[in-house]
């Protein structure tokens, strides 16, 4: 910009898109089986990874064939254009007016919650047999007590007093055989 405000000139610079998608992807961590498309503000492909994987070039792949968002930011679900099922989120980098889709196939990314589902399912399984045992043998402390207290009661209810009522444990019932 020369004095008066006014243009002089333009640098121009030719950008290397190999160049720039061999440190992309250096730079990049991956996942198995996840796909990364960035595109620039016109739509054009700089990075694909979907279709390396599958044997296809890059310059195949559509931007009509990418997920559509709404906004700048965000996730969704969707079939790529390698027609797997994934999860993607997208960035867009508003100096560059590029955008970035990091695609993870369902498989992969719910992984760690399928692992997590199977050691909680085990666990729930093994409280749950406690659990059921105790009460099984809780219950039949409680109903031996009260089988006990009732022969003893129908004992004394025909006439023989010198019935004895003998339970164990700690609780009202003893304290009700004692009173007999």
């Amino acid at each position: 910009i020369g004095s008066g405000n006014r243009q002089v000139g333009v640098i121009g610079m030719p950008l290397n898109l190999a160049k720039v998608r061999e440190r992309i992807m250096k730079s990049l961590p991956r996942l198995d089986g996840a796909s990364i498309t960035i595109a620039d503000s016109k739509n054009n492909i700089i990075v694909c990874t979907a279709l390396e994987q599958s044997g296809g070039p890059c310059e195949t792949v559509s931007p009509q064939a990418l997920p559509s968002h709404e906004g700048i930011n965000g996730s969704m679900e969707g079939k790529g254009p390698d027609g797997i099922e994934r999860l993607y989120s997208y960035a867009g980098l508003s100096r560059a007016g590029w955008r970035v889709i990091i695609g993870v196939p369902h498989k992969v990314a719910y992984q760690p919650a399928y692992a997590f589902s199977r050691h909680y399912l085990i666990v729930l399984f093994i409280v749950s047999a406690l659990a059921l045992i105790l009460s099984y043998l809780l219950s039949r402390r409680i109903t031996g007590n009260v089988s006990t207290l009732i022969a003893g009661l129908k004992e004394i209810e025909q006439g023989n007093l010198s019935t004895t009522l003998t339970l164990t444990g700690h609780d009202e019932l003893q304290e009700v055989s004692e009173s007999f």
